[in-house]
């Protein structure tokens, strides 16, 4: 993961990390206890830098040199941030110190590491990291994956007023929105923000000719309001949840203090098929291009979605797009069942070890037709038989 080169710990104290390309592993074994009870403990767990020479071998994916110079920050430091070793037999695991410089110093001294016994810990080592002056750079790697959200952006929560004192970032139900909005406008050059958000979402719904947010004084209350082609004004509660999703993912778009990991199950919900090019450019657009320097207009953000939508995935660029499925094995007499994950051949993801779908799976899945040589028996024809019978349909032969 690549984390932020700057942030503030747990007592509001600044951090500013060493390294900002790290690999974090944590290994979590499952003991069966008498009565059938199962205790989850930690095995090992590392925190390790991941110098800039091995920085784009590693990402895999294109990215410009501006960006990638902007984004990887590195130290001469070598050790370990947290990393399991043997002590007098016993596992345990190490974090080491990573001060806080002072001043304008590039480094400051050391200190001696903090050991755990690995049987003993009941959470991570890097769970506990919360003094910037003591672990910089684990601080900020926790902040990191604390940021890391699964969007369930609920109608509810989307259509709901806000106070004039409330939370100013949407969270994960789509909360806050109109509170959001209101201090992104209020933070740039509202007329601007205003305009290309009724620009994007008109993308979607042709009908929206303008969106705001109102603020009433005397209710003390923010309400989200569009505008129709026919010159209706309406609140947010008027919406449909399709239309009301896709407000909020592009008030996110423009949001510059939004950044981390966003995840999304199903995006194509509530979307008329002909308008899905116009969620997945927005999700793109969420996104950090790497092809572009690093900044306010591109933050460091990352989108996973997760799709069973053919319409959806033949629409995502090929080096994006990776198949998961179960996998059943037999291991001695225990049938167990694993991920197993395929992408696109001639992409990064194949030239960084990822196996390839076969084009057999592939065509099959995006056509969302019956594989060859596949007849289904049923008394009432299917919509796709209509559409295979015309295509196979012989042409006239000229007289």
């Amino acid at each position: 993961m690549i984390i932020p080169c700057s942030g503030i710990d747990d007592f509001s104290q600044p951090a500013r990390a060493s390294h900002t390309f790290l690999e974090y592993k944590i290994g979590l074994k499952r003991v069966l206890e008498e009565g059938g009870r199962s205790t989850i403990l930690l095995e090992s767990e590392s925190l390790r830098s991941i110098p800039r020479s091995k920085a784009k071998r590693r990402l895999g994916f294109a990215c410009s040199r501006d960006w990638l110079e902007k984004v990887v920050h590195h130290s001469k430091r070598r050790t370990p941030f947290i990393q399991t070793e043997l002590r007098d037999g016993e596992s345990t695991v190490r974090l080491s110190t990573d001060k806080m410089p002072i001043g304008n110093s590039t480094r400051r001294g050391g200190g001696r590491p903090v050991y755990f016994l690995a049987s003993k810990l009941s959470r991570s080592v890097l769970s506990s990291a919360q003094n910037a002056d003591e672990a910089r750079t684990a601080v900020l790697a926790r902040t990191e994956i604390r940021s890391w959200r699964m969007l369930q952006l609920e109608p509810t929560s989307l259509r709901q007023n806000d106070d004039l004192d409330a939370d100013t970032h949407i969270d994960a139900k789509g909360a806050h929105l109109p509170a959001a909005l209101h201090r992104i406008a209020s933070n740039r050059d509202s007329t601007r923000v205003y305009s290309e958000l009724s620009n994007r979402v008109t993308e979607l719904v042709g009908a929206v000719r303008e969106i705001r947010v109102d603020r009433d004084e005397g209710s003390r209350t923010l309400t989200l309001r569009t505008k129709e082609s026919d010159g209706r004004l309406l609140p947010a509660a008027s919406l449909s949840d399709g239309t009301l999703r896709f407000i909020a993912l592009s008030v996110m778009e423009l949001d510059p203090e939004l950044t981390g990991l966003l995840c999304l199950e199903e995006p194509e919900n509530g979307m008329h098929p002909e308008r899905m090019q116009a969620i997945i450019d927005l999700l793109y657009d969420i996104a950090v291009d790497p092809e572009l320097a690093d900044g306010e207009d591109n933050p460091l953000r990352q989108v996973v979605i997760t799709t069973h939508s053919p319409v959806v995935a033949a629409r995502i660029d090929s080096g994006d797009l990776v198949f998961a499925s179960q996998r059943e094995a037999l291991r001695g007499k225990t049938q167990t069942r694993s991920l197993t994950i395929r992408a696109v051949d001639d992409t990064w993801r194949i030239r960084s070890g990822t196996k390839p779908i076969s084009k057999g799976r592939l065509l099959s899945y995006l056509s969302s037709l019956m594989p060859a040589g596949v007849v289904e028996k049923t008394d009432k024809p299917k919509v796709y038989q209509h559409v295979v019978n015309q295509m196979s349909l012989p042409f006239a032969s000229p007289r």
